[in-house]
This record gives structure tokens, sequence and C-alpha cells, in this order.
């Protein structure tokens, strides 16, 4: 067994880096086409399950190299949104340099960048021939797919970037017009489940900054309490991130949010923190289409929320009060199963 690592930095949010290289579509494009690497042949990507991205989710890649079949199957077995995600061949694999792979992803933030750390462990294959071809470029082909995946990421992110710039434009003090819908609510809210099966239907979604925050801060080995015990370098960094998320959506596509700006205005108000002038200078620009603010449910908390109800429905007050403030309309979700709330939202664009 043996592994292969490469790391590129990204002028761009992690959450951001993160989404790109999750996506085949980016990183798979160096199996898709024919190359002298391929050997002139290229693989044909089949998605096995409805949710192309998160745990469990699975693809089947087929075709053929050197007039040899390949045919194997990969599934996600780890998956922390904007942060982490583990994947590896199941079952029987038919693949000429390996008999087995696994591909471990990690992004973070780094200063004002994102770092990408991209590895694959692979265990050789069976056979004399197979192993004489694993030893001649199993590690050659390794790096080259390691390299392509990184590139090709970076190049999207760029070509990406450039696009949303232009057409991001905001005269004067102005709301900016989006096509972006808050999925919003209390601790507790169903929210986070609700924008995965939005996902899953295909649509575009973003992370929970908070949530996410603390995922990255625990890859590097703080715990909760040491990441949330200065609540107000906590709010900043969260405030950062979510400023920075919408800067980087693109007004034009239709986006679900989990969580926006307005959000962090509530949770300022909620801890007594002193305004801060960078959140007031991003809301008076801020723009969204539609809010849909869910019905808080039971609270069950886990590693990253530690609310009690109390807190739960001053916190749902709030994030009430803020959005019915601004000039956007407002959608009051009731508790209904999470299928049904996604239907009510879709009925209610």
């Amino acid at each position: 067994m043996k592994t292969i690592k490469r790391t590129e930095t990204y002028n761009a949010p992690a959450d951001k880096v993160f989404s790109y290289l999750d996506d085949l579509g980016v990183t798979g494009m160096h199996m898709t086409k024919s190359s002298g690497m391929m050997m002139g042949s290229k693989l044909d990507l089949e998605f096995l399950t409805k949710h192309h991205t998160g745990m469990g989710s699975k693809c089947q890649w087929k075709g053929l190299m050197m007039g040899m079949k390949m045919d194997f199957t990969v599934e996600v077995t780890k998956w922390v949104e904007g942060v982490e995600k583990v994947w590896e061949t199941i079952g029987e694999a038919k693949m000429i340099i390996y008999s087995w792979y696994r591909m471990h992803l990690l992004v973070y933030p780094k200063g004002n960048t994102a770092q990408a750390e991209l590895s694959i462990t692979y265990e050789k294959p069976k056979g004399c021939f197979a192993k004489i071809i694993s030893f001649l470029f199993a590690n050659w082909y390794c790096n080259w797919c390691l390299k392509n995946m990184l590139h090709d990421s970076k190049t999207k992110i760029e070509n990406d970037k450039e696009k949303i710039l232009k057409s991001s434009v905001i005269n004067g003090s102005s709301y900016r017009k989006t096509n972006w819908y808050v999925i919003t609510g209390g601790p507790g809210s169903g929210k986070t489940t609700t924008i995965q099966l939005l996902r899953n239907k295909g649509y575009t979604t973003t992370i929970e900054h908070a949530r996410h925050y603390i995922d990255t801060q625990r890859i590097a080995g703080k715990t909760v309490e040491e990441i949330r015990r200065n609540q107000q370098e906590f709010q900043t960094r969260v405030l950062d991130m979510q400023i920075e998320q919408e800067v980087w959506l693109s007004p034009d596509e239709i986006v679900f949010l989990d969580r926006a700006l307005p959000d962090a205005q509530a949770y300022y108000r909620f801890l007594n923190l002193p305004a801060n002038e960078k959140l007031e200078n991003a809301l008076k620009k801020a723009g969204y289409k539609k809010i849909f603010i869910l019905d808080f449910l039971p609270l069950v908390n886990d590693y990253a929320r530690n609310e009690n109800a109390k807190a739960q429905q001053e916190i749902h007050a709030l994030i009430t009060e803020v959005y019915e403030s601004l000039p956007f309309p407002v959608i009051h979700v009731p508790v209904l199963s999470p299928e049904e709330r996604v239907e009510f939202i879709l009925k209610n664009l």
C-alpha cells in the first residue's frame, strides 16, 4: 500500500474550493477526455445515487484502456461539508495499475487563501503482467491525476470568479438583486436537513459557516469549548466567511443559502456584542429573493450546537425580527416532515 499527496493554494474561500473539488464534473475531467496518459482512451462516468455528493454517494467508471476493460465503483465513505472527503473503490474493481484505491481531500483556510491537500492511497494489482505495469506507471499516473484534479478545479474557480465579479456590480447603496433564497430559523429548526434535501434534488446550496468554522478548527486540533470561548472572535470569523461566500456567489444563479448575513446580526444582538461596522456595511448591499424561516423543532444538540430551549426561542425571534425589518419577502415554513417542507418551499419560490 502506498500514498502519494499533492497540495495546492487557492485565492478563494475554503468552502468554495471544497465544492469545486467535490464535483466530479470538475475533478473527473481528465478521465473523461482522451489523452496520452489515458493511452488515447477515456472513461464514462455514471452516478449510482440520486445525490452526486455527500456521504454514501456512489459512481461507476467504465471504459477500455490498452484494449483492457475498466469497470469500478467508487463510494464516498467520509464527508464533512466544506472540509474533508474520503472516497474509495468498493466491490470487484477491474483496473490496470491498482487493485484498490482511496482518495482523501482536506481543505482549510490559510490566511487569505485556502489550502487543499489531496492524496491517493493504492494497493498493487495481482498478476505478473499487472504488477509490472503498476511498477512502471502507478506513481506516475497518481501524480498526473492529482495534478489535474487540483489544476482543473483551480482553473474553473478562476474563470467563474471573473464571471461572477462582472455580474456583481452594485450601484450606490441599493440592495443587490439576486436569485438567492435563504433557509433560516433558530437552532434546531431543521434547516440543514432541508438544505441537504434541496441539494439532493440538484439545487445549488451553501453551508452554515458557524459549523464550517468549528469543523476547520477541530481538524486543527482545537476543542469546541476552545473555539467558542471568545464569542466575539468566533462571530467575527464566521461573519468573514459569510461575507466572502456571498461575494463569490453568482447573483444570477438560483442558490439556497444555509443562513445569510442578517443571521449574523441576530446572533450579535443575542450575544450583546458591540455593533460590527463590516456587518453593517455588508447588510446595506446584501440582497435576497425570498426568505424562508423554518418553525423550530424540539431541540437536539450536537458537537457544534449547545443552546438550550430558551436560547433557541430567543434566537428564532431575533432572526425573524431582523429579516422582517429588511425589504425581502419572508415566508414562515410550518413544522412538517422534511420532504413536505422542501415541497412547501419549492411551491412558494
